[in-house]
């Protein structure tokens, strides 16, 4: 998979894991096996398994990243942290 951030592409891997709390979690990888960054955020509500609040403050592109890869699915639900307001997703997990 690839995505493009501040001018440049980059070809990456998705992973799945968990946050502390059990709320997924969703990380990409670079080819060479560096971390790339985080798609997810979590700001401690417990949710369902297959959403999460993509971290759109750190990753720009995130929500067309996902869209391109039909990796998920905009729930309708914005939460607000900071600055920030992070979309609530619901993930397509088969892809993983």
């Amino acid at each position: 998979m690839k995505i493009k951030q501040f001018g440049k592409e980059y070809e990456v891997t998705i992973h799945k894991s968990c946050y502390y709390d059990g709320n997924l979690a969703i990380f990409l990888t670079c080819r060479n096996g560096d971390p790339y960054g985080n798609l997810t955020v979590n700001l401690s509500e417990r949710l369902l398994p297959d959403t999460a609040y993509v971290d759109t403050n750190n990753m720009p592109d995130a929500e067309r990243f996902i869209k391109e890869y039909g990796l998920g699915e905009f729930t309708g639900t914005i939460r607000r942290s900071g600055f920030c307001d992070y979309p609530l997703y619901r993930f397509n997990l088969d892809k993983f």
